[in-house]
């Protein structure tokens, strides 16, 4: 790719992946698994090579909890699931109580 093509593509815009492969910024759009199939075949032969899926998991704190429930920034199965991690930490007896609902 030229200089000036190069110029003329990189002015701040985001490009979706068609236009990216439209304009030569790519050289093909793939699904997650054609592409672990892609890279295991060119990089691992006939044998492949393993990968390994890495997944992070948020587990909210004890502030998030009564923030999210407050603010209502969450919907109902969150708030359950918040609550439900909340139960899960087990506390001997509570530090405080305070009316989030107001």
């Amino acid at each position: 790719m030229s200089d000036n093509d190069v110029r003329a593509l990189a002015d701040g815009r985001v490009y979706s992946a068609a236009q990216a492969e439209k304009n030569g910024l790519i050289d093909g759009i793939k699904t997650y698994d054609e592409f672990m199939d892609y890279v295991s075949e060119k990089v691992g032969g006939e044998n492949g090579i393993p990968f390994v899926d890495y997944y992070y998991v948020h587990e909210f704190s004890f502030r998030d909890i009564f923030n999210y429930v407050k603010t209502g920034s969450v919907g109902e199965s969150t708030q359950l699931a918040m609550l439900k991690q909340l139960v899960s930490m087990n506390f001997s007896r509570p530090s405080y109580y305070c009316n989030v609902m107001d």
